[in-house]
């Protein structure tokens, strides 16, 4: 009756055995299906907002593909800026002077011919929106204490100037250092 026992203890403890193999190994897979969904996600994000970077072959590919994009800037500012007298400015920014979605759609565009990133291009553009409704307040706020009036909002040049230099020559290329690389001792750096 003993040795019985002992078989059925011996079988039961093989049995549990088992079971805790199997169930560890459901554990596991579960456990890398959910790692892997996470790896898929968290790529999915850096790949928004920490872009691989568009490699330049010089600094001076870089520089004419930056100047293209910021000609491009240049331009739609100023055939898209809108002349406001100080009766329709609101201190909310650019409002009165473009159409909000146009000008980031603009933004957006001049990123993306440098970094050829859409997602990222979009995200940065929503930064540029900003520095330029920051730069038409400045230029409002420096106007009005240097007692010039509200002669600068009827000036469509001016208030598209004063937000393309908002922007460069360094915010930008500092928006989008990250997404962009060239060589460092590139011959053709200076030039």
């Amino acid at each position: 009756m003993i040795c019985l026992f002992e078989i059925i203890i011996e079988i039961m403890a093989a049995a549990l055995g088992l079971t805790c193999r199997d169930a560890f190994v459901i554990f596991s897979q579960n456990e890398t299906l959910q790692l892997q969904r996470e790896n898929t996600q968290l790529k999915a994000r850096l790949a928004r907002y920490e872009p691989t970077p568009r490699s330049f072959e010089t600094y001076a590919e870089y520089c004419r593909t930056e100047r293209t994009a910021l000609a491009f800037l240049n331009d739609w500012l100023h055939n898209n800026v809108n002349p406001c007298s100080f009766k329709y400015h609101s201190e909310c920014g650019s409002y009165p002077f473009f159409e909000r979605h146009h000008l980031m759609e603009a933004f957006e565009n001049t990123i993306y011919m440098i970094t050829n990133n859409r997602d990222f291009a979009w995200h940065i553009s929503g930064f540029c929106l900003d520095i330029a409704e920051a730069a038409i307040h400045a230029a409002h706020t420096q106007n009005m204490a240097v007692g010039n009036g509200y002669a600068w909002y009827a000036d469509e040049r001016v208030v598209a100037l004063v937000v393309y230099q908002s922007l460069t020559p360094d915010t930008l290329p500092e928006l989008i250092r990250d997404a962009v690389e060239y060589p460092l001792d590139s011959d053709d750096e200076f030039t």
